[in-house]
């Protein structure tokens, strides 16, 4: 074989690069410089705090790029909690990826189960375009892909939407 189709070979094998639901996530540059374990952090918003985040363990990259495990976000203002196996933040675009059984508790008693969405702390949004289940006391709801606005605690569930009433 050719140097550069051995090259080339060793680029496909070696290329991480994640499809998240129509979100591509090329991890390829990620090169972790910093691994810290059982973490805590915390996002303020106009000198309050906003979120606090703990982490069994994450790597940082030099370009502010995070990459965690058993990650949990609670909003103590909005009672909001979110939970998920592993996650991603990615600075550039000041977004939260998790992936991996993540579930949201809302301030009304909700509980949303997928298995990957998209959070953005600064803009008070969280979405997902894989499926969901909302469970309340009453009623579950099974649907694809969901938008879930902090502030407001407005719901909407994007497709496909079926709802199963308990009695």
């Amino acid at each position: 074989m050719g140097r550069n189709f051995k090259i080339f070979l060793l680029i496909l094998i070696f290329l991480p690069v994640f499809e998240i639901s129509g979100f591509t996530l090329d991890l390829s540059n990620f090169k972790p410089q910093v691994k810290i374990e059982d973490v805590e952090y915390v996002i303020f918003k106009d000198g309050k705090l906003e979120w606090k985040l703990k982490a069994k363990k994450i790597w940082k990259n030099n370009k502010g790029d995070l990459w965690g495990e058993d990650l949990n976000f609670i909003n103590t203002k909005k009672n909001i909690e979110i939970e998920s196996g592993e996650g991603f933040y990615l600075a550039k675009k000041k977004e939260f990826i998790l992936i991996k059984n993540v579930i949201l508790k809302t301030s009304d008693n909700k509980t949303i189960l997928t298995q990957e969405l998209k959070f953005y702390p600064e803009k008070g949004i969280i979405i997902s375009n894989k499926e969901v289940e909302v469970q309340e006391k009453r009623m579950i709801v099974k649907g694809e892909g969901f938008v879930y606005f902090v502030d407001s605690g407005d719901l909407k569930i994007k497709k496909k939407a079926q709802v199963k009433v308990k009695f």
